[in-house]
């Protein structure tokens, strides 16, 4: 007995929960980010549905049962009514449990997880904007749609190549066969004449199906080869997002607005990494060796100008920041007191290796 689910579409809410356990420990940088950022935006919308709809799917299921229920009490003035009365409540209560387990375990899987594909999703938009998410997006499901066209073309294809090879031998053996039964059945001569006949039939009509297969061939040749075309650019296309959004090209001359405007842009961007990867502004300034600075943007433009080659490697994500290493020692060092520390860091820790320890952790996750 199967439930008909009214409000929660199960398959595609496992299906999408099963993509964001695969992507959920990736890092993410420039390259990925899109693909990420697609997977996660999904996710999203599928915990927020199933936590928005699983009060109303129980209802849906409580007024099912109840309607299973009437429906098997209405069974009656048969022989074995009741036994089958019987199997049907049980299957129905079976269902129900089964059902109930069901939803209890999506909404837990929504709850534990829609916060944690919003950080994600967070971390993507630190690389690429909502709307190139989106253009990823239909992108992909333009090549899941080309996809099912390129299996159904090639399947095709292959099939009707296999007749035109089999048809001469195939058309043979229907001869001779036709031959052996006529010779045994009528006049020799009139035996003759209709296996002519057939033969003269047979190789019209099967240079008529090869000759309309040969065009049908050409057809699904190009749907297949013109899928093949389109995922060679939809790979290049993956390949070369990080480059094509962070780096700039030497092949093209910018203006001097534009110029300023690509530098802004990667000064915000990298100060966006430094500040989702390391604790504190002090740290990263500790950690860079840089002094006197107000922001992140002015740490973010230091490190572009006086190592472009190491900004670039942070902005593609070729190179993991440095995390920074507290110990109790530069921990003391920077503050007269412990409590100093932990109101700094707005931690709290009993001793100085317990917060040395928790701003370690906290890099880690």
């Amino acid at each position: 007995m199967n439930y008909p689910y009214a409000y929660l579409n199960i398959d595609k809410f496992d299906t999408s929960h099963n993509e964001f356990l695969r992507i959920k420990s990736c890092i993410v940088n420039q390259k990925n980010a899109a693909e990420i950022g697609m997977i996660c935006l999904n996710a999203v919308s599928y915990y927020k549905l199933a936590n928005e709809n699983i009060r109303r799917e129980k209802s849906n299921l409580d007024q099912w049962i109840r309607l299973q229920r009437i429906n098997t009490r209405s069974i009656r003035g048969i022989k074995g009514a009741s036994s089958f009365r019987g199997n049907a409540n049980a299957m129905i209560s079976n269902t129900k449990d089964f059902v109930i387990m069901k939803i209890n375990q999506i909404q837990d899987i929504a709850s534990d997880n829609q916060s944690l594909a919003k950080n994600k999703l967070d971390e993507c938009l630190i690389y690429v904007t909502f709307q190139d998410i989106l253009d990823y997006q239909k992108k992909f499901l333009e090549k899941q749609e080309k996809q099912a066209i390129y299996d159904t073309a090639l399947k095709k294809y292959k099939s009707n190549k296999d007749f035109e090879k089999n048809w001469l031998s195939n058309s043979i053996w229907a001869l001779v066969l036709f031959f052996i039964l006529l010779f045994f059945s009528v006049d020799f001569f009139i035996s003759m004449l209709l296996s002519a006949a057939s033969l003269i039939f047979i190789i019209l009509a099967s240079l008529m199906a090869s000759n309309g297969m040969k065009s049908e061939n050409q057809n699904l040749l190009k749907e297949i080869k013109s899928y093949e075309a389109f995922i060679r650019d939809f790979a290049l296309e993956e390949d070369n997002t990080g480059q094509a959004k962070i780096s700039m090209s030497k092949n093209i001359n910018y203006s001097d607005d534009q110029l300023l405007l690509e530098i802004q842009r990667k000064e915000d961007l990298l100060a966006k990494i430094l500040e989702k990867k390391i604790v504190s502004f002090d740290d990263a300034c500790e950690h860079f060796k840089a002094q006197n600075l107000k922001n992140w943007k002015e740490l973010a433009r230091k490190i572009l100008l006086e190592d472009p080659s190491l900004g670039e490697k942070m902005l593609t994500g070729e190179w993991s920041i440095s995390r920074v290493d507290y110990t109790v020692d530069s921990l003391k060092s920077r503050f007269s007191s412990l409590q100093e520390a932990k109101a700094f860091y707005k931690l709290t820790a009993r001793s100085w290796q317990s917060l040395a320890d928790k701003l370690n952790d906290s890099q880690r996750r």
